[in-house]
């Protein structure tokens, strides 16, 4: 049978509702919004960490941000999730980080 590339381009980019899903079960559901999220508070960590805040000014003199930082932080995280085994020891590093305690001005 032959691919039809376009047909192919057109399911991929577009993001299926999650209606098409057909989730029924209710801790499916809970568990696409807890993986959603993660991913969001993942990509705003790297976006806070890395600190750039490229700004783009209009002729009016306001200025706002280029990127925002969900975008910024996602494209650092991609880099992250190139297999599941580094995407573990990724998880596992801001485990040991946070527990971990950093001493500052002890005496």
């Amino acid at each position: 049978p032959v691919l039809n590339i376009s047909k192919l381009r057109d399911s991929t980019a577009r993001a299926a509702p999650i209606e098409d899903l057909n989730f029924k079960n209710d801790g499916k559901i809970m568990l696409l919004i807890a993986i959603v999220v993660m991913a969001y508070v993942l990509s705003l960590k790297e976006a806070f960490e890395k600190g750039s805040l490229k700004q783009k000014v209009y002729r009016n003199g306001s200025h706002s941000m280029s990127v925002s930082f969900f975008r910024q932080g996602i494209t650092s995280l991609r880099r992250h999730v190139q297999s599941l085994a580094q995407f573990i020891r990724y998880l596992e590093s801001i485990a040991q980080s946070l527990l971990t305690p950093q001493w500052m001005y002890v005496q």
